[in-house]
């Protein structure tokens, strides 16, 4: 075997090494910390999405789900959100038209779509023309928090937003 062809099975070796020792190379790293965004429809009603230190999310005080430092998101057990290094999010398993990048930009097909402001609010063309049953088109959303805790929080928020009507309820207390 030639020295270049030992040079190419470097990478590979690195990525097995380090998937044996249980890292995953395509795992993202996200800072967690308390923040929440504050919405506030057009009609005047509001909510709040909210994330506490250890990564719990609510929505109006009511448990949603939790956000890993390792940027999985998983819902009543039956959807699971996973953030790549790529920023892509691949829901159960599979690859969507969605991502959070590195500054906490969401995007969508591509193109940006929601991002923060100098003043801490969200906006973006998504917000436009919005379909969703608890933010409606020219909502504005202010966020509060660190800046290093934005792209979790980013990830929290569109998971409501991409998948609010199709997240399961939550289970249901035995009596």
């Amino acid at each position: 075997m030639s020295t270049r062809s030992w040079l190419r099975l470097i990478p590979v070796a690195c990525v097995l090494a380090l998937v044996a020792c249980g890292k995953d190379p395509l795992a993202v790293s996200l800072k967690i910390g308390p923040a929440s965004v504050a919405i506030t429809n057009p009609a005047g009603d509001t909510h709040t999405l909210a994330m506490a230190a250890d990564g719990a999310v609510t929505l109006d005080n009511n448990p949603l789900f939790k956000v890993s430092k390792a940027g999985r998101i998983t819902v009543y057990e039956k959807l699971n959100f996973r953030l790549l290094k790529d920023d892509s999010v691949l829901v159960n398993g599979q690859a969507t038209n969605v991502g959070i990048r590195g500054n906490g930009t969401f995007v969508m097909d591509g193109a940006d779509q929601l991002s923060f402001t100098s003043k801490g609010e969200i906006s973006g063309l998504l917000m436009r023309d919005i379909d969703h049953p608890m933010i409606k088109a020219g909502a504005t959303l202010t966020y509060t928090g660190s800046p290093e805790v934005r792209r979790a929080m980013m990830f929290a928020l569109s998971v409501v937003l991409t998948r609010g009507e199709q997240m399961p309820a939550p289970p249901t207390p035995a009596p």
